[in-house]
């Protein structure tokens, strides 16, 4: 049996050394974290000294007894201690400053009670592994059942602000020793309670964990959002006014055709504002309808000179992409692609799935036309390609914009795509989108018109 108490002993001491070492130093520079991290190191103070007697067992009168014994007393109310700080903390930072005070105080008393009962047996008789309570054991539980009532108090109380799955898990911590405690108190035999104690700081770590993950998941989804917010607010007035410079132009050439485009730059505007306010990914068939408004806008300005077409073999419903995120692309081959002879440009865009597995067979279905289109399937990607005959640029030429970098920042974060620029002098420029191909995707869609 003595075996059996001092092998359990090693395995908590174990637990807790793995617990502590595995705790994020990154995070300490929170007050909480710090609290969390403060209570683990008790613990495995108390259990490394706890461990080390199960084995020493000497007389009790012994001066490593003494000293092993005070550790693991000491450690014990620490761990209850910075326990009842970390609840203050995760309830209302820095409000609870005489609650520490008292907890503390309560700590101490009772930790000089326990060290003086290892003289006389006030408190508890240490026979080996067994303990047999003294006459003043309820005086010396007192001060932990006080403090662990306290705890219990403040998450029943405060049950709504954490959470009552959040309460009912950290209430183990309290709980689980108290109930190790009674159950000494009834019965004479093998001490239990660092066995109890481990099991529960094992779930609360368990449990700190995946509250701190959830914490950073939503804290890099803050920062995402931020950043999009940020980068779509910078691309918005480029867009309008360019749109703007086009309608004026046309206000001087022909009147008729910019109140036309007036009309267009207007459903432009219903559509893409409201999309622009929800900083969520849109399906390809709606970014195609803006590219299709911002065409029809430049070609009032160019006339024939300006010629696009496109090709597309896959179903766009399915396929998400940032907002404008194609349109800026269309726009730079008409503002860079321009020859210097005749003012034309001829663009192509090309959609498809690609696959780095050429024996996997791609998923197809007809559109309302009975046009065959190609589905995504798993290890497959979406290619878009922007393609100009324009002039073109030497290969160390090509340099990437704000709109480009924009763009491809917003491809990356939203939809985990890249952006690559190819250019030829003479024969044009390519950009071409890759974005991973996924079939899940269950986001309200605007209708789109094709071109």
């Amino acid at each position: 049996m003595i075996i059996i108490g001092s092998m359990s002993h090693v395995i908590c001491c174990a637990g807790s050394l793995i617990f502590l070492l595995g705790f994020n130093r990154r995070s300490l520079q929170n007050r909480k974290d710090r609290q969390f991290f403060c209570m683990l190191l008790a613990a495995a103070v108390m259990f490394g000294a706890n461990t080390a007697d199960s084995f020493y067992n000497p007389q009790p009168e012994n001066l490593v007894e003494f000293i092993l014994q005070t550790i693991t007393f000491i450690g014990f109310y620490f761990l209850l201690f910075y326990y009842t700080r970390y609840l203050s903390e995760i309830i209302r930072p820095k409000a609870y400053r005489i609650l520490d005070f008292a907890t503390g105080s309560m700590c101490v008393l009772s930790a000089v009670l326990w060290i003086i009962s290892i003289f006389n047996g006030s408190v508890v008789q240490i026979s080996g592994e067994y303990v047999t309570p003294g006459p003043l054991y309820l005086l010396g539980q007192m001060g932990g059942f006080l403090i662990i009532l306290n705890d219990i108090f403040l998450l029943v109380f405060y049950r709504k602000v954490i959470g009552i799955r959040s309460a009912a898990i950290l209430a183990t911590l309290p709980l689980i020793p108290l109930i190790a405690a009674v159950f000494e108190m009834l019965f004479s035999g093998p001490s239990v309670r660092s066995q109890f104690i481990f099991l529960s700081i094992m779930i609360i770590y368990t449990y700190y964990y995946q509250e701190t993950s959830l914490e950073l998941e939503r804290k890099e989804s803050a920062l995402l959002k931020t950043k999009v917010d940020l980068m779509t607010g910078r691309m918005q007035p480029h867009y309008l006014y360019n749109v703007l410079s086009t309608i004026y132009y046309l206000c001087e050439e022909d009147p008729m055709k910019a109140q036309e485009a007036v009309g267009i730059f207007s459903d432009y505007l219903r559509d893409v504002l409201e999309v622009l306010q929800r900083q969520e990914p849109v399906t390809l068939a709606w970014e195609r309808k803006e590219v299709r408004n911002y065409v029809r806008l430049e070609k009032m300005r160019f006339g024939d000179r300006l010629q696009i077409s496109y090709l597309s073999e896959l179903n766009e419903e399915e396929i998400l992409v940032p907002p404008l995120s194609i349109q800026p692309l269309v726009e730079n081959a008409i503002r860079h692609g321009m020859h210097t002879t005749d003012g034309s440009v001829r663009i192509r865009l090309e959609a498809r799935i690609i696959s780095a597995d050429p024996d996997s067979g791609t998923g197809s279905e007809k559109n309302s036309a009975g046009k065959k289109m190609l589905t995504c399937a798993s290890k497959r990607e979406v290619q878009i390609l922007v393609m100009d005959d324009g002039v073109g640029y030497e290969s160390d030429q090509v340099s990437y914009g704000e709109g480009l970098l924009n763009v491809q920042e917003r491809l990356r974060m939203q939809c985990s795509g890249t952006l690559n620029v190819r250019s030829i002098v003479g024969e044009g420029t390519v950009v071409e989108i890759r974005l991973p191909c996924e079939t899940d995707r269950k986001r309200k869609r605007t209708s789109p018109v094709l071109l």
